[in-house]
Formats: structure tokens, sequence, C-alpha cells
């Protein structure tokens, strides 16, 4: 547990370049470790989890233009 302390997502990668980073947090660590074996790498989801957050964002603002 105290390796979870200060691990963040400047140490994981595919977050260490991502331009969601610190919106997303680097998403399930649980789901990371069982994709990928470690909590250092991201897995396969991102792809989804970066149109998800880009999407909610695009909805919200259309719908308080309205």
């Amino acid at each position: 547990m105290e390796r979870f302390k200060h691990h963040t997502v400047n140490e994981i990668e595919g977050c260490k370049t991502c331009e969601l980073k610190y919106l997303c947090g680097g998403a399930c660590q649980a789901r990371h470790f069982s994709e990928t074996g470690t909590i250092d790498k991201a897995g396969g989801f991102c792809e989804y989890e970066k149109r998800g957050i880009i999407n909610g964002i695009l909805r919200n603002y259309e719908l308080k233009a309205l």
C-alpha cells in the first residue's frame, strides 16, 4: 500500500504523455493490473476512456449552449 501513496499518472506508461491524464487520473488501476500485470502501464481501455471524457465535455457544453 505504501507504493500507491506516491503513484501518479506521471509514472504510468501510456499516461505520461496523454493530454487528458489529469482529467482521467489514470483510470482504473485494477483494470490496468488485470490487463498488463502491472500498475505502471496503461491497459487497452484508455482510448474508450478518452472518447468518453471528450464526448462528455462536448455534450455538457452543448447542453449549456441551449
